[in-house]
């Protein structure tokens, strides 16, 4: 088994703990369980659709890293609302 790097910028801060945690566990479960679907899920259903809103929150990117392909840099859904 692959030995996994879990690094944090915890000077550089994230604005938004929740959704860095979000991004740290669907890393996880995609890099290092292969559950693309699962991790795509819990994403999606934290409201994440992209990772442009991840970099905002200030997702350290070594997670961003591990996320890979999981989400297209800028979503291309438009929500009219």
């Amino acid at each position: 088994m692959e030995k996994m790097i879990v690094k944090n910028d915890y000077e550089k801060g994230c604005s938004d703990g929740l959704t860095c945690g979000i991004a740290l566990a669907a890393g996880i479960i995609y890099q290092y369980h292969g559950e693309d679907t699962i991790a795509k899920e819990l994403l999606r259903s934290a409201g994440i659709h992209d990772k442009k809103e991840l970099i905002e929150a200030g997702v350290d990117q070594v997670d961003l890293d591990n996320i890979g392909d999981l989400l297209p840099d800028v979503a291309s859904i438009f929500i009219e609302g």
